[in-house]
């Protein structure tokens, strides 16, 4: 029977993490680059002609994706690959041939970066075409930003479980206008419930409610919440939710960076054409060329006109000589007092060094090594040492989603057999394998000092030979 407090308690349990999930809409625009411009008027004007572009030196995408990218899937395994059982072997083709049709190394890849940039993220198993003919898909659902997506429940609460998906949707006659109104889907381990009420307002209505069960009657056996939740790496105040890589400060380093940036050119610009401080120039007031008379009306900054007061506070339009800077010009006036220097441009040394500084600072906070996006690769213990921080993170990553890739594999078996009649044992345990490719194994650490000690051997000999020594181990 459908509860209208259900909705209630989604809105409290789900309200919970609005603090960290107010920015996801943020993260997903900073990783590609659409970021939040941070030029001032000044900044703007002094970057006149090249100010159109919004300029981005980005780290969240490397950050984010540089973290995704080191857990991989390599494959979904049925029992014990050597005490094989009956039905093991039918189980582990039909696992195999689910993760090709949903092409599940790409798919987990977009669900892992997704988390990692969000925090969470979810996939949906779901059985699509006429029982019997159909089969089962894996759809990737965002989760919950505060305005749309999916939100899962805590396991760990002593309540029913659920998953509830939200959206605003537009009517067909008005497909072109605001939304008009809101719907929520509701999975139970036993029940499906669909929900709507006016856009962003008023009083969930019950629209419909249908079994999920395997004998499609309310009392029969439970088919089970067929969302499964993925997340990253969290604090206990996140309780069954992850955190994005980017929270904490990941977005204002961003900012800080293209601020950075955009002082950088500035500066540039002010070394190739500096500014010029002038004093003792003959000013000259502005006249009618007929009369000779002054001249009112607002100044001309074009002509190199500013408004001045005269001895009696009256307003003078007086014409400042304009100098130019550039190869070979020359600057004379006929005041004896005149004088012009150069105005020295902000050191770009130190704008470079600030930037270097907020770029490893934002790294080393996400744990994600600079040379991930500087190209400087170390070598040896140098590059097992700087890798250590995002390969331990990768295998805490690991560790939470690889059991949460065998209960989507489940979830898709229990589909198969209920609407296809396949038959297959679901009492099989089904183990996900998730690589850590950033981890540097032992034995190519042992190849690299090997390598390694061959070089400085070989270095060793040939300045023996140059002093016309005999190496040690040559005699």
């Amino acid at each position: 029977m459908a509860e209208a407090s259900i909705h209630r308690r989604i809105d409290a349990e789900r309200g919970a993490f609005d603090e960290p999930n107010k920015e996801i809409p943020t993260y997903r625009r900073y990783i590609r680059g659409d970021q939040d411009d941070t030029l001032t008027p000044r900044q703007k004007a002094a970057l006149e002609g090249c100010e159109r572009h919004r300029r981005s030196v980005n780290i969240c995408g490397p950050i984010v994706t540089e973290s995704a990218d080191r857990v991989v899937y390599k494959e979904i395994r049925a029992g014990e690959l050597d005490k094989p059982t009956p039905g093991q072997e039918e189980l582990q083709r039909f696992c195999n041939e689910i993760a090709i049709k949903n092409a599940v190394l790409d798919l987990l890849n977009d669900s892992f970066l997704r988390a990692r940039r969000d925090g969470n993220h979810a996939i949906r198993a779901a059985y699509r075409g006429a029982a019997g003919t159909g089969r089962v898909v894996f759809i990737l659902e965002e989760w919950w930003d505060g305005a749309s997506g999916m939100f899962v429940s805590d396991p760990n609460l002593d309540a029913e479980p659920y998953a509830v998906k939200q959206w605003d949707e537009r009517t067909e006659a008005y497909n072109d206008a605001a939304p008009t109104r809101t719907r929520r889907t509701i999975w139970f381990d036993n029940r499906i419930q669909e929900w709507q009420r006016d856009y962003n307002a008023g009083d969930w209505d019950f629209v419909s409610e249908v079994p999920w069960t395997r004998n499609g009657a309310m009392d029969g056996l439970p088919l089970h919440i067929p969302v499964v939740h993925f997340s990253n790496a969290g604090d206990k105040m996140m309780g069954h939710c992850g955190l994005s890589e980017l929270y904490g400060g990941g977005l204002a380093a961003q900012d800080d960076l293209n601020d950075l940036e955009a002082n950088k050119i500035i500066a540039a610009r002010l070394t190739a054409v500096p500014m010029l401080k002038v004093k003792g120039y003959s000013a000259r007031r502005r006249v009618n060329p007929v009369t000779g008379e002054p001249t009112g009306g607002p100044p001309d900054p074009a002509r190199g006109e500013v408004a001045v007061y005269g001895p009696r506070g009256e307003e003078l339009i007086v014409i400042i000589p304009k100098y130019t800077v550039g190869p070979g010009n020359v600057f004379s006036d006929a005041s004896p007092d005149f004088d012009a220097d150069q105005i020295k441009p902000g050191d770009l040394s130190q704008i470079l060094a600030a930037k270097k500084d907020t770029r490893d600072s934002a790294f080393q906070a996400a744990r994600v090594p600079v040379y991930a996006i500087t190209g400087e690769w170390p070598s040896g213990d140098a590059l097992e040492a700087a890798q250590r921080p995002i390969a331990n993170k990768a295998e805490r990553f690991i560790a939470k989603n690889a059991p949460r890739v065998a209960t989507l594999f489940h979830r898709a078996t229990e589909q198969e057999n209920v609407f296809n009649k396949r038959g297959l044992r679901e009492d099989v345990l089904l183990t996900a394998v998730l690589e850590n490719v950033g981890r540097t194994d032992p034995e190519y650490r042992a190849k690299v000092r090997k390598t390694e000690a061959e070089a400085d051997t070989a270095e060793a000999q040939a300045e023996a030979a140059k002093a016309g020594r005999v190496p040690v181990g040559a005699q």
